[in-house]
């Protein structure tokens, strides 16, 4: 599948805003890359069911649904995703995006975890650090939610990245969500460009021609904290 994510325009925005309920997101707010972009704390603060999160979540759905050419994920693949809430979850079914039964979460709470296994039988959970579970996981994915809360020139979550992208089959997408300007550590803006970088040198160029990196972004802000979720699409 070619790609269809334009830097200077995105279509999803104009074709299927509308289509997939994008609501509560600037159009304004989203952001072309510029260029490629450039132990973990799982913890979501409390702001995961916010209106801005459940919008968020939305663009994802649309975007899969724009670039797969699919309504729903195919019965036989899943969606990963580093879960916080039985809300998430509840949001990708209700969407008609996935059945609970394809829905495979991640995280290293124990009690979060058995929480979920009972507010949601149908999914699958598993409790360990990312990169180690999604590597055994017996399970083919459409769509990979890797919704962090570190800092995008971090070189942990660099490595869990370029971990999961080796995991995708073909036509998945891999929405990698970061944090882009922390007030905590001062006002200054993150690069992406380093991250284009540690990609650049991680993979070769072959393997790169594989995936389109240089398609649509969001940013959204909870409280002071400028995040922003870059979309991957993996074409062959």
């Amino acid at each position: 599948m070619s790609s269809v994510v334009s830097k200077s325009v995105d279509p999803y925005l104009i074709r299927r805003k509308a289509d997939f309920q994008a609501f509560t997101v600037n159009p304004n707010d989203f952001k072309s890359l510029d260029g490629i972009i450039g132990g973990m704390d799982h913890n979501q603060p409390d702001y995961e069911e916010s209106p801005t999160k459940r919008a968020a979540r939305t663009e994802i759905i649309g975007a899969y649904r724009l670039l797969s050419g699919n309504f729903s994920i195919p019965t036989d693949r899943s969606l990963w995703s580093l879960c916080f809430s039985s809300q998430e979850i509840q949001q990708f079914v209700n969407s008609k995006l996935i059945d609970p039964s394809q829905y495979r979460g991640i995280n290293r709470d124990r009690g979060l975890v058995d929480k979920l296994k009972l507010q949601q039988p149908t999914a699958k959970f598993y409790r360990g650090e990312w990169r180690t579970v999604v590597q055994e996981l017996n399970s083919v994915p459409a769509c990979i939610y890797f919704d962090s809360t570190q800092e995008i020139e971090n070189r942990e979550l660099q490595e869990e990245i370029a971990c999961t992208m080796r995991l995708c089959p073909k036509e998945t997408l891999l929405a990698v969500n970061v944090i882009v300007q922390n007030p905590q550590r001062g006002n200054h803006r993150l690069l992406d460009t380093k991250f284009g970088r540690f990609l650049a040198n991680r993979f070769d160029g072959a393997y790169l021609n594989t995936w389109d990196l240089e398609g649509s972004a969001y940013e959204y802000k909870t409280n002071r904290t400028q995040m922003k979720t870059f979309l991957f699409w993996r074409l062959a």
